[in-house]
């Protein structure tokens, strides 16, 4: 997600007459009125930084595979 992130960022600033920016409302209003324009390519490689970053945040992808086992072997908590 983080690259993605950085991306946009660069892709945004590196646009003439459009600076650097974290803001995604800014980047957002921007791809909408024209000003700026991601060949298909660059925004596939976005899409997909951000799916699998997404994937991984929400254990649907298998990183988590460990997450079931060490539930088992949590120790019970003191009461």
């Amino acid at each position: 997600m983080l690259a993605g992130i950085i991306a946009l960022y660069y892709l945004h600033g590196s646009t003439p007459l459009l600076s650097y920016t974290f803001d995604i409302a800014t980047i957002t209003q921007d791809v909408k009125s024209g000003a700026l324009v991601l060949n298909p390519t660059t925004e596939s490689w976005l899409f997909w930084a951000f799916a699998l970053a997404f994937l991984i945040k929400v254990p649907l992808f298998p990183f988590h595979t460990w997450l079931p086992d060490a539930h088992v072997k949590l120790p019970l908590p003191a009461r």
